[in-house]
């Protein structure tokens, strides 16, 4: 699966997240957080759904909203 980083970048912003305050809503690291970003910019593939879950739970929406075809 790929995440539209557009909308993630988007959620972050209307949400005033930082990577450390997204990771902490996440439950992960601020390390692991900056790594799914720099793939997602990337446009490398490949996320579990469990993260495209903790994703959308963090800006409290669909998980179908972050994804990309």
């Amino acid at each position: 699966m790929n995440l539209n980083i557009v909308k993630i970048q988007a959620e972050m912003k209307r949400l005033g997240d930082t990577h450390e305050s997204l990771a902490e809503r996440m439950g992960v690291h601020r390390q692991a957080v900056t790594y799914w970003l720099g793939l997602a910019k990337k446009g490398d593939g490949g996320f579990s759904l469990k993260t495209v879950s903790r994703f959308a739970r963090a800006f409290g929406i669909d998980e179908k909203d972050l994804l990309v075809s």
